[in-house]
């Protein structure tokens, strides 16, 4: 195979990827975190109205979680709060909600979230893939700590 001289290549054939130029997430994601933080991804967010609280419910007939927006006065509100500068994760404290209903929060899982009313909500029976963090240690066989997506054991 016939070596090529890089110098051949014009500088200006190249461009530079603008990240912000990245497609926004259509789909409402809500991942419920190890130690019971949930983040709603901004699809999610958007479709609450972009609330400064929630407040969070539960259906323990169907085990499914219920997330709308609250008054941020309303002692019953949690506060949501924008992880990193970009403004495409959102955070609640739940580690209370999910343990007084019990909800697993060994492994992080993102679920599809469906607007019902003004209710986002989560069915914690679907199928949902278990995550890791950009920075988490692996907890996953398979898992390479990176963000990415792994099958549940």
């Amino acid at each position: 195979m016939p070596e090529r001289d890089f110098a051949d290549h014009a500088a200006d054939d190249f461009e530079v990827f603008d990240r912000g130029a990245a497609p926004k997430p259509t789909h409402p994601f809500v991942t419920v975190q190890r130690r019971g933080l949930l983040s709603l991804n901004r699809a999610a967010y958007d479709l609450l109205g972009g609330p400064t609280a929630v407040q969070l419910l539960y259906s323990r007939a169907r085990n499914i979680v219920g997330i709308r927006a609250g008054d941020p006065g309303d002692p019953r509100s949690y506060p949501l709060r924008v992880q990193g500068e970009r403004g495409k994760t959102y955070l609640v404290a739940g580690a209370a909600f999910t343990q007084h209903y019990g909800i697993p929060t060994t492994e992080a899982r993102r679920y599809q979230a469906r607007l019902l009313g003004d209710m986002l909500t989560v069915d914690l029976n679907d199928d949902a893939p278990v995550v890791t963090g950009p920075r988490g240690k692996d907890r996953t066989e398979g898992a390479g700590g990176n963000g990415r997506i792994t099958a549940a054991a």
